[in-house]
């Protein structure tokens, strides 16, 4: 004897797993492409405060301690999804392909927001960053609660990060 509703309800389980199954391995196939360049006016745009939570992580795929520091940002992502974390590459335009696209497209770095600085004058953005930052990276600017913070240094742990960003001092 043949039951229909228990096929119906077999079948309905496998393809619900099949899609789930599909979908997962198809979003994580979607891969980066190419990073975001900011001009002028998106630059502004990422130094001004409109009163978010905000991160902004100034890295290069050259500067071990950029890269070493990188995955506390990812980790203050999952941990306080209300932070918007934009990590500015820094590297040559050269590079971008091979050394960042790779690391853009790392599952871990998903929810973070991956952008360059291209075409805009170094001395002009870097004093726009901070009047008293050099350039030297890693680098990070936040703004949490109407507090502003800048740092020229890596962070050593995520406590030392999360320090750095809730600390009202």
């Amino acid at each position: 004897v043949f039951d229909t509703k228990l096929f119906l309800f077999v079948m309905g389980r496998k393809f619900l797993v099949f899609f789930f199954i599909s979908s997962v391995v198809l979003g994580y196939a979607q891969k980066i492409s190419s990073i975001p360049e900011l001009d002028k006016s998106k630059f502004d745009d990422l130094l001004s405060w409109h009163q978010d939570k905000k991160v902004v992580s100034f890295w290069a795929s050259w500067c071990q301690p950029c890269m070493e520091e990188l995955p506390l940002f990812s980790e203050l992502k999952l941990r306080h999804p209300e932070v918007k974390v934009i990590l500015v590459n820094l590297d040559f335009a050269k590079d971008v392909e091979r050394k960042v696209l790779p690391i853009a497209n790392e599952t871990r770095y998903k929810d973070c927001e991956i952008v360059r600085v291209s075409g805009l004058d170094a001395d002009e953005w870097i004093a726009q960053v901070n009047l008293n930052w050099d350039g030297a990276i890693p680098a990070t600017r936040m703004w949490m609660d109407k507090n502003d913070k800048f740092v020229s240094k890596k962070f050593t742990s995520y406590i030392d990060l999360e320090i750095f960003l809730f600390d009202k001092h």
